[in-house]
């Protein structure tokens, strides 16, 4: 299937953890979600009613399901529960380590209706996951191999969020796999960052806490210093656009248009982080600012 690069970097953070069922609510309906790499795209409505809402163009699921179908059984197993997404994702799982199918009992308009979806075999987890395991090996490779593929002659991974948090962890997915056949593509990203910081800076600390984790990320596994003059503007930023000791939505706390609040534990937190790693990069961060 074919699916957006930066989309495939949360597909990767999904299935680097363990599944563990939650509750969800009789009463409620659910945004719809995708399964897996099936390309099927399904909502919970009220009742556990698993619903087809679309599907990928390309994708393994593509053009076999109507929006409307429900879906009651995946691989003998019915989605039941309080969680219903738990039997859903494990049938993807099994059908991974076996033989590729993914076999659905739906219902349309009324009518039962078996419908088998056919996804790559990577074979099962090890049992020390993503350690020494060829099935984690194959799907880092395949996500590096995309967002590789999908950047631009400029350097993002995605044009219509040039210097977005979610370019940043997209670099960062790349830095981590420890190969260094992806560098070239790092630092055309750590580039592009830094000629956007120096140019056009974000007021968002969101953006901005990232861009730093990943510029200093860069230089500690790279040395290269033709990132530093951004790394040090974005350092001095985040200290003049501290408030009360830590940050908001944005610098200085202003309205970002969606929403105003005080301080943002995830994103001011994220900010503290990127300036740790500044720090041992060598930037002279506000000690001040650091301390408060």
């Amino acid at each position: 299937m074919r699916c957006s690069a930066l989309g495939w970097v949360f597909v990767a953070l999904a299935v680097a953890c363990s599944a563990a069922a939650s509750t969800v609510s009789e009463n409620k309906a659910y945004p719809a979600f995708q399964v897996g790499v099936t390309g099927l795209w399904v909502s919970i409505e009220p009742g556990h009613v698993m619903t087809v809402q679309r599907t990928d163009a390309g994708s393994p699921a593509a053009g076999l399901f109507e929006v409307g179908d429900v879906v009651c059984v995946a691989n003998g197993r019915a989605l039941e529960g309080t969680d219903p997404r738990v039997p859903l994702g494990e049938a993807v799982t099994q059908a991974e380590a076996t033989d590729g199918r993914v076999v659905l009992s739906i219902t349309r308009e009324g009518m039962p209706l078996e419908v088998t979806i056919e996804i790559p075999v990577l074979g099962r987890y090890a049992d020390r996951w993503p350690m020494d395991c060829d099935k984690s090996r194959a799907i880092v490779e395949g996500l590096a191999g995309q967002l590789v593929e999908a950047q631009d002659a400029d350097g993002w991974f995605d044009a219509r969020s040039r210097g977005g948090l979610t370019q940043c962890l997209a670099g960062l997915f790349l830095l981590s796999t420890g190969d260094d056949a992806y560098l070239p593509a790092c630092e055309q990203f750590a580039q592009a960052l830094a000629d956007s910081l120096e140019t056009r800076p974000t007021h968002s600390v969101w953006h901005l806490g990232y861009q730093v984790i990943y510029l200093a990320e860069y230089y500690l596994r790279t040395g290269d210093r033709s990132v530093m003059a951004a790394l040090n503007e974005a350092c001095r930023l985040a200290a003049e656009g501290q408030s009360a000791g830590s940050w908001g939505h944005s610098l200085g706390n202003e309205a970002v248009g969606y929403v105003q609040s005080g301080m943002m534990n995830s994103a001011g937190v994220t900010m503290f982080l990127g300036l740790t790693l500044a720090r041992e990069c060598g930037v002279a961060v506000s000690e001040e600012a650091f301390q408060k």
